[in-house]
């Protein structure tokens, strides 16, 4: 028996091709479809090992795939040819996809197939053999709209329509021509409420042989770049003989090229980046709306490596930690990512607690980065309110049985304004005229903070007339400052030589940059001016700023700048005696061209050494063994009134009673037990407040030694003989000599009475002790 199951018949298998189409955006990928699951066809057996030349029942069988559906549409073509046989290829597949079924569904058996699944819908050909209208092409037009040559294929007269840059309003041109005499009226339908698809005209009448051209016009009301809808055509017939026709339509709206999100590198807390090229609808009076900037909150975890890494969901507490994360608003974004951790591989998840447990469920997982290292992130976008978590798991660890620490680093998109993130523009803007927008911010900034924020674009000020130009995250990250000294010591002595080097880094954004950078160098420091050597910009000196003299630098930073060479200012600076001790200060400040940038101003210490120096003992020390030496004295020297730190350490010996006075240090020393020779003692002083100013000593104490009494512990063991062994020993080393005597009881005779080990035996001892 054959089963037949008519519910599957215009069900999609899921291996059937989709589209949209990848390489012409604005043609529709697949044109139609055509039965292609369980198809009992002819199969070739004349394949190795079946040298069959005879008819076999391996010459037919059950396939499937596109292999199957496209003979079918194939024969459709081949019947239509023949039953009209004037009929163009453009006829014959107009004729198919205007008369297809729509009834398809997805693979699942209840989704309704969209036309990137299904095309114009699955052909009939016994409808289609009716059409009473068919559209037709010319090659030369083919050839002109291809768009590897600048051609439009939006304009080629073809069974669907679509344009994914529609930028509010589009059109469509369309010829149909006439098979048979008949009256038509058109319709619309679409499947999103923001666009509206109209045409023109609404009826017409043709007779056979006669062809009609309507217009086909896309208008989106309140849509936003990106926004997509589908719409059909449908042709209707007076007369019940001629099957109704059907075209596709699909638009996304293009408002702007307002990228999605713009990554920002901020240099100094205050500044601003031009973003070029934008370009869209007509702008009649520019707006914006900002939120953000929300700073991300870093949180350092320390993790052992998990025992079982295979998934992070069978024990959170193992080699995984927990964060999560309430989102009181829907946000446009959720972002966390990890940094500075030795691991080997660490993985970030990121999900939804969708049923309030407060567990991480794989279920509920959004995001996985598991790549072979620990440089993890994750970005989801347009997150609904709730709470989500965020599993570290440490998947390698440095080292076996290391703890490992890893930066977490999580934010969103807040739906507030922070105040620290502005937008500007032109006032207006003719539509696909090219303008700029410059994005601003101004805050209290850490290098290494991360930045997360948002920017609407509108046409209009009034909301009632304001048409949106797209939505962009911002992802601001604080690098390193963009003007900045290197000192080659900081922490030199009177009478050295240091270079001091200010450095520029190269400029990437899109606008040149004036720089006025004043570098005050303070008294205590002298430049040598034969050393000035700069690689832009021109320099003036002046001696007369309040301590110190100072250098003005202006140079220039090209846009555009990939080159990564510094621009550089340097020259030698003498450490003057009367600097001794001191915190000398050099101070940065620079200021740029750059709108909204402000000034800055940063310190830079040089610590001079005080001339610390540390005397020995005055004359060579020396104790008895097991006796402490008291008053050790030594003395120092300081330039400087700062308070210093002093220790004292020795190898064989304990250290007490330290005392120090400003220019002697007293102290006690006790030798270790029994210990005798040279005792090696180091006492340092340290500048409390520059601790690289510092200054040691070592010298050695004699321990004399003292001849100390040997100590026994004997023993006596045995019945019949006793044996007396002495276990003496003596700590200094000195050979021992023995001599066993009794003191009291029956009288015996001890063999070997001065060896170390004697014996009495029984037999030379009455009873008793």
């Amino acid at each position: 028996s054959v089963a037949i199951v008519e519910g599957q018949a215009d069900q999609l298998a899921g291996f059937s091709s989709r589209g949209p189409n990848v390489t012409v955006a604005d043609i529709m990928m697949p044109t139609v479809t055509a039965p292609g699951v369980g198809i009992y066809a002819a199969y070739s057996d004349q394949q190795y090992g079946q040298d069959v030349s005879g008819p076999a029942p391996s010459d037919y069988d059950f396939l499937q795939g596109t292999s199957m559906s496209s003979p079918h549409v194939a024969g459709a073509g081949a019947l239509l040819k023949s039953v009209h046989p004037t009929w163009t290829a453009d006829n014959i597949r107009s004729a198919l996809m205007m008369t297809a079924n729509r009834s398809v569904l997805k693979e699942d058996g209840t989704t309704d197939a969209t036309i990137f699944d299904m095309g114009a819908g699955r052909i009939q050909v016994d409808v289609a053999a009716k059409a009473g209208l068919v559209m037709n092409e010319t090659a030369a037009n083919y050839q002109a709209a291809n768009p590897a040559l600048d051609g439009d294929p939006k304009t080629l007269n073809i069974p669907s329509m679509g344009n994914t840059q529609c930028s509010l309003e589009c059109s469509w041109t369309r010829t149909l021509t006439a098979t048979r005499n008949s009256d038509w009226t058109i319709t619309t339908t679409s499947n999103n409420p923001n666009f509206e698809f109209t045409v023109s005209p609404t009826s017409f009448s043709v007779t056979e042989g006669d062809t009609q051209v309507i217009e086909v016009t896309a208008t989106a009301t309140n849509a936003s770049t990106g926004e997509q809808a589908v719409g059909w055509v449908t042709l209707t017939s007076n007369d019940s003989d001629v099957p109704n026709k059907t075209l596709p339509v699909f638009v996304t709206v293009f408002t702007s090229n307002l990228p999605e999100m713009i990554a920002l590198d901020a240099n100094r807390d205050a500044g601003s980046v031009l973003l070029q090229g934008i370009e869209g609808i007509e702008i009649t009076n520019f707006d914006s709306q900002t939120s953000g900037l929300q700073k991300a909150t870093s949180t350092v975890i320390q993790l052992l490596q998990d025992s079982d890494n295979s998934s992070p969901f069978d024990d959170t507490t193992d080699g995984v930690s927990q964060l999560n994360i309430n989102l009181t608003e829907d946000s446009p974004l959720l972002w966390a990512d990890l940094i500075d951790t030795v691991a080997q591989d660490m993985d970030l998840f990121v999900g939804r607690d969708n049923n309030n447990n407060g567990i991480a469920e794989q279920d509920e997982l959004l995001c996985a980065s598991t790549s072979f290292n620990a440089d993890e992130e994750c970005l989801i976008r347009d997150v609904t309110a709730g709470t989500y978590w965020v599993l570290v798991q440490n998947w390698t660890s440095s080292a076996p049985g290391a703890t490992d620490d890893v930066t977490l680093r999580t934010a969103f998109v807040p739906t507030t304004d922070d105040g620290n993130f502005t937008v500007s523009g032109p006032a207006s803007v003719a539509s696909s005229t090219p303008f700029d927008v410059r994005l601003n911010w101004d805050d209290d900034m850490t290098e290494g903070d991360v930045f997360l924020g948002a920017v609407d674009l509108f046409t209009d000020t009034a909301p009632e007339t304001a048409l949106s130009l797209g939505k962009a995250i911002i992802m601001l990250t604080r690098g390193a400052d963009d003007v900045a000294i290197s000192i080659s010591d900081e922490n030199p002595a009177s009478g050295d030589t240091i270079s001091i080097t200010t450095e520029v880094i190269p400029n990437i954004s899109t606008e040149s940059i004036d720089y006025q950078i004043d570098l005050t160098v303070p008294e205590g420091l002298t430049i040598d001016t034969g050393t000035i050597v700069t690689s832009d910009g021109s320099i003036t000196t002046s001696s007369d700023v309040a301590g110190g003299v100072q250098l003005s630098w202006t140079p220039t930073r090209a846009a555009n700048d990939s080159s990564n060479q510094l621009l550089t200012l340097s020259f030698e600076a003498n450490v003057e005696e009367t600097a001794t001790g001191q915190s000398l200060t050099v101070i940065l400040e620079s200021d740029v061209s750059t709108p909204n940038a402000v000034a800055e101003s940063s310190d830079y210490v040089v610590l001079v050494q005080s001339g610390l120096n540390i005397n020995g003992p005055a004359e060579p020390l020396s104790v008895d063994e097991d006796t402490t030496l008291t008053g050790v004295v030594l003395t120092y020297t300081d330039s400087d009134t700062v308070a210093n730190t002093v220790t004292v350490t020795a190898e064989q010996g304990t250290i007490a009673n330290i005392v120090d006075s400003g220019s002697d240090i007293t102290f006690d020393v006790t030798p270790n037990a029994d210990f005798f020779g040279s005792l090696d003692v180091v006492a340092t002083v340290t500048d409390s407040v520059n601790t690289a100013d510092s200054t040691s000593v070592n010298f050695s104490i004699t321990v004399n030694g003292v001849n100390d009494a040997p100590t026994a512990a004997p023993t006596a063991t045995g019945t019949s003989t006793v044996t007396l062994t002495a276990n003496a020993e003596d700590i200094d080393g000195d050979t021992l000599t023995y001599n066993w005597v009794q003191t009291g009881g029956p009288g015996v005779t001890i063999i070997n009475a001065t060896s170390a080990v004697a014996t009495v035996n029984n037999a030379n001892a009455s009873s008793g002790t």
